[in-house]
């Protein structure tokens, strides 16, 4: 059948409808998307309904007209003892929070400013809460004309209490290690850069570690050793220093990458993506030691003569071809460990802190890439 057909069916069955209903427009749009719902075409919801509407007589009309209407008053009543029932919950959370700040005030852990500015704030949103419970929850239903049954939109979103930090800084360490999950929770609705500025600290302190035992691994003799150990110590020395502002930009930048990739309408600060960035550093650390007590025992010594440069190169050339079967054995297995682990943990981070508006396998491929790249870097270079 041609939709010019279907067309002049469907202007007959307005028709029909304009007799037994108030709104013939409405309804009938309305009962062709619940024939649709039921998996039907369009065309097939007209013509179902052009064959049993001709046989409903003017009278059962009248009652399927009366029934929506009751349908209509039920939904309504059922939103809106939802709405009750939601603010309900919110004032029991506020009076809770109240009898809570009364025992951390009465126990000294809590200064009387901070406890007035809490009282006030949980005060005012009860009475607000309140007032709404009185008067603006209630519906009257009206008999104008029948209007189709809107979905029921969920209650307002009250805001919920500012959230009261859970762990310590030693605490998230901790957790990071043995609860990611609880951890990165805590730091996504509590951020802070101090706790990032130790992770970072740490690193330096780590990668100063591992550069001082490379330099154990080092040695020189003859005429040149003493001053060639000065300056290999002195450009080490800068490399750390140097290191530790890299550490510090690439922070920042992977930060900003971390904000605007895993948004997904969140809108949520740079504070919150540079503290999961940086806390997830942790995996890092961690693998890094273990790395480096590994290395310790399988790092060949370099023994330089500086009487003689072509053997000092060739010295070099030997120890690099030493290094190359070591990287790939040992170094490439535990950085990627480590990339995985600073995935999961940034993934956990991003979705809590986006409120789940990124989803955990978006914020663990975010961070998979951006390590990744920089795992590629360091071992080109």
């Amino acid at each position: 059948m041609s939709s010019a057909d279907i067309d002049e069916i469907y202007e007959e069955l307005l028709e029909i409808f304009k007799d037994r209903y108030i709104s013939p427009k409405k309804i009938l749009s309305y009962k062709i998307i619940e024939l649709m719902k039921e998996g039907r075409s369009r065309e097939n919801a007209i013509l179902a309904l052009y064959e049993t509407e001709g046989k409903i007589t003017p009278a059962e009309a009248e009652v399927l007209e009366e029934e929506a209407i009751k349908k209509k008053q039920t939904l309504e009543e059922d939103i809106r003892k939802k709405k009750e029932e939601a603010i309900e919950q919110q004032i029991k959370k506020h009076k809770k929070s109240l009898e809570k700040l009364a025992i951390l005030f009465s126990k000294g852990e809590l200064d009387e400013e901070s406890y007035r500015a809490a009282i006030k704030f949980h005060e005012e949103k009860t009475a607000k809460l309140e007032t709404e419970t009185k008067g603006e929850v209630t519906v009257k239903p009206k008999r104008e004309s029948i209007e189709l049954p809107a979905p029921p939109s969920p209650p307002e979103v009250l805001p919920e209490e500012p959230y009261e930090r859970s762990f310590s800084l030693a605490q998230r360490f901790y957790k990071l290690l043995t609860s990611p999950s609880e951890a990165m929770r805590d730091i996504a609705f509590a951020p802070d850069y101090y706790g990032v500025l130790v992770v970072i600290a740490f690193e330096v302190v780590y990668l100063s570690a591992a550069v001082v035992m490379v330099f154990q691994k080092i040695r020189f003799s003859g005429p040149y050793a003493t001053t060639l150990s000065g300056m290999l110590s002195g450009l080490l020395v800068a490399a750390i220093f140097v290191a530790a502002i890299i550490l510090l930009v690439k922070w920042l930048g992977k930060s900003l990458i971390v904000k605007y990739f895993c948004d997904s309408g969140s809108g949520w600060d740079f504070k919150t993506a540079a503290s999961i960035t940086g806390y997830a550093y942790i995996a890092d650390i961690v693998m890094g030691l273990i790395g480096m007590c590994v290395g310790w025992f399988l790092l060949p010594t370099l023994h330089f003569e500086t009487a003689d440069l072509e053997a000092m190169r060739q010295t070099l050339n030997d120890y690099e071809a030493q290094l190359s079967w070591l990287r790939l054995l040992y170094a490439l297995p535990f950085s990627l460990f480590g990339l995985l682990w600073k995935s999961y943990l940034g993934g956990l981070g991003t979705r809590f802190g986006t409120k789940e508006k990124c989803s955990l396998n978006m914020g663990i491929a975010v961070f998979f890439v951006l390590s990744l790249i920089g795992l590629l870097i360091s071992f080109i270079t």
